[in-house]
């Protein structure tokens, strides 16, 4: 919703609020995919590229588990797979979070890459699968922590780790031991509103 509104508009931020009844209908995989098609179709990179560095990180810092944070944090090489589109989310991760490879579901782009198309930039159309990529990745080594939630998917790919770390409902439990604090925050944040970032044109540039 916040990308589809900051880097899109307010119509296309009330388009996908329009289709939540319809996406609680379908499996995961088609209701990523639906979303990803009113997020990003006609999108402009460049105006992602601003959302997802000055407005997302506010967010998931207030997201971020701090008892997985913690567990993150006393590891060295990190790396993370994921479903979601990989422009959302590689910045803060890489910003904020020191990760070194981030692989996410890739969007095709169309215009010399100038704008997202509708689809997926996959041969299948699918998402990431993470226990393909990880496997791919590390070939026959395996890696000494995985960190996943209690989805099918995410527990097929920490199973190949040497050491898992499984994300609980007890964990997502708002308290002292699981939000975290500003003071803890792995770097100074500086939140503003990602359409002051835009490069305005015509009759919206000063004079």
């Amino acid at each position: 919703m916040l990308v589809a509104f900051e880097g899109g508009s307010i119509f296309r931020a009330f388009l996908l609020l329009l289709s939540f009844p319809l996406l609680c209908t379908l499996r995961f995989e088609l209701r990523m995919r639906f979303m990803i098609f009113i997020t990003f179709c006609g999108l402009r990179l460049k105006d992602m590229d601003v959302v997802a560095r000055v407005v997302l990180p506010k967010f998931y810092l207030e997201d971020l588990n701090l008892r997985v944070y913690e567990v993150v944090d006393s590891v060295g090489s990190r790396l993370v797979f994921t479903s979601l589109p990989r422009v959302m989310v590689e910045g803060f991760l890489k910003d904020y979070l020191n990760v070194e490879v981030v692989q996410g579901s890739e969007l095709d782009t169309i215009w010399n890459g100038k704008y997202f198309s509708r689809l997926l930039a996959t041969s299948s159309g699918l998402l990431l699968n993470k226990d393909a990529a990880l496997r791919k990745h590390f070939g026959e080594k395996s890696p000494d922590l995985g960190i996943g939630s209690l989805t099918a998917d995410d527990l097929k790919f920490i199973s190949v780790c040497k050491e898992s770390y499984v994300v609980t409902q007890e964990d997502r439990k708002p308290s002292s031991t699981t939000i975290m604090p500003r003071n803890k925050y792995p770097k100074q944040l500086i939140f503003h509103d990602g359409r002051l970032a835009l490069t305005k044109r015509g009759f919206t540039s000063p004079v």
